[in-house]
């Protein structure tokens, strides 16, 4: 999976302290793209072949305030390397005693050689747990020294508020590694009253073999608002994050990823969160 379309899928996008969910918005390229220079994939010219890829998820949470969650997602892309890609597919989240269907697409552009903008949409109308509509727009460009930053910015509408969210990040590109740091600024808007929070978020990946990748990451959420939470939706809490990861592409055209993250929050309560995942592509 190379880095353009990764902003096409992660494995679910349960409702979830919102720094932690853009990050939904931005998985690992697969390690076939770690062993070789970035600039070689993103930069290359001429035509190529379109390509199809079915992506499949499931998550399980475990919340010490609250039953557990479950959610699935399914994802369709159809892209050109290095010149498009367009996806569409849907969400489920049972969470909070909530059920809450969703949809999502989207599509990606090269403007250049270098430049990326990429536009996600998800709808989920009448829900509480999840967005019932959200926005995301991002621009990347690809400098030297594999170095390719990115700016991100993201509406959702809750049932609860309406959120608005600045993502600056920097992805640095080594032969079998690379590290990235991102930025949340959110602002949540309660009727006349707004919110404003800062988070961090940082992970490395690195590709142990050609099929397979390991990472690690730590975030610091500050939320404003939790949407349907039971004991209090409009809370607002702190929590640390240790995230991990697996991915292993079988063959060039078939993968299987998992995830863990753990979620401490300053009032006592905890989340684990699982995740695994699949890939078919043609």
């Amino acid at each position: 999976m190379s880095c353009t379309r990764a902003v096409a899928f992660r494995s679910l996008h349960l409702r979830i302290p919102l720094a932690v969910a853009a990050l939904t918005l931005a998985p690992a390229p697969s390690a076939s793209l770690l062993g070789r220079s970035v600039q070689q994939d993103i930069g290359a010219s001429g035509e190529s072949p379109l390509r199809f890829t079915v992506r499949s998820g499931l998550s399980y949470q475990d919340l010490s305030f609250a039953s557990d969650a479950q959610g699935v997602t399914m994802l369709l892309s159809v892209e050109r390397t290095r010149a498009w890609s367009v996806w569409a597919g849907f969400d489920y989240v049972n969470k909070f005693d909530d059920s809450a269907p969703g949809l999502r697409m989207g599509a990606s552009y090269w403007a250049d050689r270098s430049t990326v903008v990429t536009l996600n949409i998800e709808v989920a109308p009448q829900q509480i747990v999840v967005p019932r509509q959200a926005y995301t727009v991002q621009i990347s460009r690809t400098l030297p020294h594999g170095l390719v930053p990115l700016l991100g910015y993201r509406f959702a509408d809750y049932a609860t508020a309406d959120t608005h969210m600045i993502m600056p990040e920097v992805t640095w590109y080594f032969h079998r590694a690379y590290w990235l740091v991102r930025y949340y600024l959110a602002v949540s808007v309660f009727g006349d009253r707004n919110t404003t929070t800062h988070s961090a978020f940082t992970r490395v990946h690195w590709s142990v073999t050609d099929p397979v990748t390991v990472s690690a990451g730590y975030v610091r959420a500050n939320e404003s608002f939790e949407s349907g939470n039971p004991a209090d939706p409009f809370a607002g809490f702190s929590a640390n994050h240790v995230l991990l990861g697996v991915d292993w592409d079988i063959r060039s055209n078939v993968g299987v990823g998992a995830s863990f993250d753990y979620e401490k929050r300053n009032n006592g309560s905890t989340l684990l969160r699982y995740d695994i995942r699949t890939f078919y592509r043609w």
